[in-house]
């Protein structure tokens, strides 16, 4: 076997594997999205706006100044 056949596998291996893995990760990233939000009403409705002031803060959000 030579070199571009080795490299055309592997190509050909990496691709089957992102095509397999690529829905299985998105899912779980889609999962992981929904318990978060689900938290974040669970602690609105118990009252605590913590996580409001530190998302924010976090994507760069500003409050009420212009920049």
């Amino acid at each position: 076997m030579d070199i571009s056949a080795l490299v055309g596998l592997k190509f050909s291996l990496g691709d089957w594997w992102n095509e397999t893995t690529g829905p299985i990760r998105d899912y779980a990233g889609a999962v992981q999205n929904i318990g978060e939000f689900l938290g974040i009403l669970g602690n609105f409705a118990s009252g605590d706006f913590s996580d409001l002031s530190s998302e924010s803060s976090l994507a760069g959000g500003s409050s009420g100044s212009s920049e």
